[in-house]
């Protein structure tokens, strides 16, 4: 099984500091890379984190023999939740900015 990291955000926002990978699968398959970051904050990566919690999800594809893996880290010493769509919003940046995935954090989370 071959395990793809996906990262961060290229987009430079104010308030994000972002890094795009070099390597692992290229997206060009892009909807399912994006679908699996929306299956991962559904089933696994929102809710609530205590301060500096790390989530992380694999979803492994048989149709082409890959897995994406991603992760959401609490990047504040308090606990917060997050909602589905913030973690969508985060992790589908790392698809679509990135094309091997990305790691990016702002000021309360960080995605991979």
């Amino acid at each position: 099984m071959q395990l793809v990291t996906i990262i961060s955000a290229a987009t430079l926002v104010a308030s994000a500091l972002g890094k795009c990978l070099d390597t692992g699968l290229r997206f060009g398959r892009g909807d399912l890379a994006m679908s699996t970051t929306k299956i991962a904050c559904q089933l696994r990566l929102s809710g609530e984190y205590n301060g500096h919690d790390t989530r992380e999800a694999c979803i492994f594809f048989d149709e082409i023999n890959q897995g994406v893996y991603v992760s959401v880290t609490r990047i504040q010493d308090n606990k917060q939740s997050i909602a589905e769509p913030e973690c969508y919003d985060g992790l589908h940046k790392e698809v679509k900015n990135c094309s091997h995935g990305g790691h990016s954090s702002y000021d309360n989370w960080a995605y991979t």
